[in-house]
């Protein structure tokens, strides 16, 4: 058994006394890891791509929409006069346009000065 382990060890250092492995490995380390385009570098660069490729996909289904819409505003002139209506609050010369705001109701907390508010809300009987 002692024998076995020192002719492993004898084989191991004659590997590394061997310059091209040397050479090699030091080759291989100073581009995993020291080089300016290194393993995490690139790896993170192929995330990257892989971000801006999904990207791309959702903006050309977006244009692809937004050709379609077009299309559809050029050919039905009363969608073209809906949206000029409801987005950009365009009227006719003989119409007066109101806008409603709804305000969503958030729970607040009873304070004082929404004490007062409520009391002067409420409509007084009669």
């Amino acid at each position: 058994m002692g024998c076995l382990i020192l002719n492993v060890l004898k084989t191991g250092l004659q590997i590394l006394k061997n310059r091209y492995f040397l050479t090699s490995l030091v080759f291989l380390l100073w581009m995993l890891f020291l080089d300016k385009d290194d393993l995490f570098t690139q790896i993170n660069l192929d995330r990257k791509l892989n971000d801006v490729e999904s990207q791309k996909e959702y903006y050309q289904k977006e244009i692809q929409k937004l050709k379609t819409d077009l299309v559809d505003l050029k050919s039905r002139p009363e969608k073209l006069e809906k949206l000029a209506r409801e987005k950009y609050y365009m009227k006719k010369d003989n119409e007066d346009v109101y806008v409603l705001i709804t305000e969503k109701k958030t729970k607040q907390k009873d304070s004082f000065f929404n004490k007062i508010r409520s009391i002067f809300s409420k409509p007084t009987p009669n």
